[in-house]
Parts: C-alpha cells; sequence; structure tokens
C-alpha cells in the first residue's frame, strides 16, 4: 500500500506540474495513471476531480461525464456533500456546453451553498448561480420552476449572491417581462466573456424571450398586440413578426389578425374532445368487463394453468384432473 501511494502521489505531482505549464494533455494523462494506484474512496474522488478539471479545460465534455459517473459511484461519496456538489457542477458544465440546458440546469439547482469557495478553480458559486438560473428560465415551464428554483431554499441562498439573476428570476415568475428582459440584456454585456456561457447567453436570453412570449398568451383568448408591446418593451411590428415565428414553429396556437393587430387564440372544440374521451373510455370499460367475464369463466369451471417442468407455460387441465 505504502509502494501504491508513493507512485499515486508522484502521478499526482507530475500532473499539477504539467497543469501548471499549461501542458494539459500530458496532465490528464498523469492524472488518469493515478487510478490503478488508488486504494481509498478519497483517492478516487481526488482523481475523478482531477481529470475533470483538465478534460474541462480541453472541451473533452464525454470524458468530463464519464468521470462524474465513476465519481458518484465511488462508495461513501454520498456522505461527502462536497464532493457531491463539484460533481454535479462539472455535469451541469458538461451538459451546458451540449447545449443541454434543461438537464444542466437541473444538475445546477442541485448545488448546495455548501460549496462555497471549494471549486473556485473551476466554477464560482455566483456562476452556479447564474447558469442555474439562466438553463432554468430558458427551458422550465412555470411549475417547475416555481417548485425547483423559487422554493428551493439552498438555490434560493445562491442566488442571494447575484441580486441582478435573483430579480430576473422573480421578475419572470411574477410576468414582469419588461423588466426581466431588461435585466438579463444587461447581464448579457458581461456574459459574452464569461469562460463557460459566452457562447450560449444570446440562445439562452432568445430562448427566455420566446417563452415569456408564449407564457403571456395561454391565459387569454385574444391579446392586443399593442398592449402586449408594451409589456416586452417592443413595437408591434417586431413583436408581430417574433408570433408568426412562434405560429410557425407550433410554440403558440392562435393567429394573428394583421389588420386589427390582434392575437386570437384557437380554441380546442370542446364538442369532439369530450366525445373522444367518452369513446376512450367505452373502450376501456368494455375490454376491462371482457377480462372480468373470462376471469369468471375460468373459475366456474375449476381451469387452471400448470407450468411444466422447464418452466414453459403448460396446457390447460381441469383441477380435479390434477388432483
Amino acid at each position: 500500500n505504502k509502494i501504491k501511494e508513493s507512485i499515486r502521489m508522484g502521478h499526482t505531482f507530475l500532473g499539477e506540474f504539467f497543469y501548471e505549464k499549461g501542458e494539459l494533455n500530458d496532465a490528464l494523462k498523469q492524472y488518469v495513471r493515478t487510478r490503478d494506484y488508488c486504494t481509498t474512496s478519497k483517492h478516487l474522488i481526488t482523481m475523478c476531480l482531477n481529470v475533470i478539471k483538465v478534460s474541462l479545460e480541453l472541451e473533452h465534455h464525454l470524458h468530463v461525464l464519464n468521470y462524474v459517473q465513476k465519481g458518484e459511484q465511488t462508495p461513501d461519496v454520498q456522505q461527502d456533500s462536497v464532493s457531491m456538489d463539484k460533481l454535479r457542477c462539472a455535469s451541469g458544465l458538461a451538459n451546458l456546453a451540449n447545449s443541454k440546458y434543461k438537464v444542466a440546469a437541473r444538475k445546477f439547482l442541485q448545488v448546495s451553498d455548501e460549496l462555497k469557495d471549494t471549486y473556485s478553480d473551476v466554477i464560482a458559486p455566483q456562476d452556479v448561480a447564474t447558469y442555474g438560473a439562466f438553463c432554468a428560465l430558458a427551458s422550465f415551464d412555470r411549475s417547475e420552476l416555481k417548485q425547483k428554483v423559487i422554493d428551493s431554499v439552498t438555490f434560493r441562498n445562491l442566488l442571494e449572491l447575484v441580486p441582478e439573476v435573483r430579480e430576473a428570476v422573480y421578475d419572470f415568475y411574477a410576468s414582469r417581462y419588461a423588466s426581466c428582459l431588461t435585466l438579463l440584456d444587461g447581464l448579457k454585456k458581461y456574459l459574452q466573456y464569461d469562460v463557460y456561457l459566452h457562447r450560449h447567453v444570446e440562445t439562452l436570453c432568445r430562448q427566455i424571450r420566446e417563452r415569456a412570449l408564449v407564457q403571456y398568451t395561454i391565459p387569454f383568448t385574444s391579446v392586443v398586440m399593442q398592449n402586449m408591446a408594451v409589456a416586452f418593451n417592443t413595437n408591434v411590428d417586431a413583436l408581430e413578426k417574433e408570433i408568426a415565428s412562434l405560429i410557425a414553429k407550433g410554440q403558440i396556437n392562435a393567429r394573428v389578425d394583421s389588420h386589427n393587430k390582434i392575437l386570437y387564440g384557437r380554441q380546442a372544440n370542446q364538442r369532439n374532445q369530450t366525445f373522444q374521451q367518452v369513446e376512450k373510455a367505452g373502450d376501456e370499460y368494455e375490454h376491462n368487463s371482457e377480462a372480468i367475464l373470462l376471469r369468471a369463466s375460468l373459475l366456474q369451471y375449476n381451469l387452471v394453468q400448470q407450468a411444466s417442468v422447464g418452466g414453459k407455460a403448460g396446457f390447460m387441465k381441469h383441477r380435479g384432473e390434477l388432483d
């Protein structure tokens, strides 16, 4: 064990040396070699986190997800909340890089405020709150946003570190879309230089705006587009183009009266829906009734099915013959 520990420490020191020199591929090789010499769960977690750190900088995101999974399967890691938070952060960053915003949001939202500055060489707590909030706004529906963001005590503590992001989330949930989008535009100027988010900030802001437009139209059968334009701090012509694009994508089920500038929601035919539900209920009732009658007949004539010695189902026999 002492020999193994010496070899493990040697590879770790070499990995740190190459990492500080900026030779990331050589650092990755050294960190991976420590795996065969790990003797405790703590050693395995350290190895996984070192590999993850270098792989994130190399943008080997599939490698990151593989080692996150290995780290989560390490014995006793569930009792180490800080290590679990680090693995969740790494998984969130890898999914963010792969544009899987909903998965990334769920990973960031699971991070507790115990992380603090223990992972500052990869991600700061403020960044966890920012990335989690942006991904959640872009991908969550209203109920999921309330349950996992607004009502989450642990994530709310992280949001307190970035007041602008916190206010944007609350404004979005309270349907104060003009205020929310103004805050996001201000944040976007800085996030365009963020090491992880710069490639995604435009896409995320666009998806947040589209989701806001969709949510605004849901409660109404008709919307005066002039009022909607004021709510989104834009003009009617630009808003009409955005609405038409969302209708074409199937995200808004409505039609636009371009002359009167009114958006009319397409109401489902309640009569047809009712008939379809009744027909479906009737088919289910008929199927269940036939199954009950068949079982009753089998019990009435004492018919049972006997399994053969090989484990396959045999033929039907009368219970009296079995006796």
